[in-house]
C-alpha cells in the first residue's frame, strides 16, 4: 500500500471515529433531554402535559380548560353544541377569562341545569 493510499486509509478511519464519537454524543444528549422532560415534578413536564393531555398516562378522561377550549373543543360537553360553543367563546372573548365556574351561567344559554351537567367535565 502506498504512502497516499495509506493517507487515504487514516483519514477515513478518523472521518469514522469522529462521526461514531459525534453520534453518541448526539443520542446521549437526546436520551438526557428526554429523560430530564420525564422526571417527576419538572416544570417542563407539567407544562408539557398541560399542553398535550394526550401524553398524559392517566386512565383518567382530562378536563377541559374552559380558558383556553376552542369551539370545537368545547362541543364535546353535554349540551353543548355549535351555536353554545360560539358563544362561549364570544363571552371569553368580551370579558376575558373565566374567574369561576359558575361565570358560565352569564353566557346566554347556560342556565342552572345546563351548568351542572358541564362542571364534571370542565376546569380553569
Amino acid at each position: 500500500m502506498s504512502e497516499a493510499e495509506q493517507a487515504i486509509e487514516l483519514r477515513s478511519t478518523s472521518r469514522r471515529k469522529i462521526f461514531s464519537i459525534w453520534a453518541l454524543w448526539l443520542a446521549y444528549a437526546f436520551f438526557w433531554s428526554y429523560s430530564e422532560l420525564l422526571k417527576e415534578g419538572s416544570r417542563t413536564d407539567k407544562i408539557l402535559l398541560r399542553a398535550r393531555p394526550s401524553l398524559s398516562f392517566s386512565t383518567q378522561k382530562s378536563l377541559l380548560n374552559i380558558n383556553l377550549a376552542s369551539s370545537e373543543e368545547l362541543e364535546e360537553l353535554p349540551k353543548v353544541g355549535p351555536v353554545l360553543a360560539e358563544r362561549i367563546v364570544a363571552w371569553r372573548l368580551a370579558h376575558g377569562k373565566f374567574v369561576h365556574l359558575d361565570d358560565l351561567k352569564e353566557v346566554k344559554g347556560i342556565g342552572e341545569e345546563k351548568l351542572k351537567k358541564i362542571l364534571p367535565e370542565i376546569e380553569l
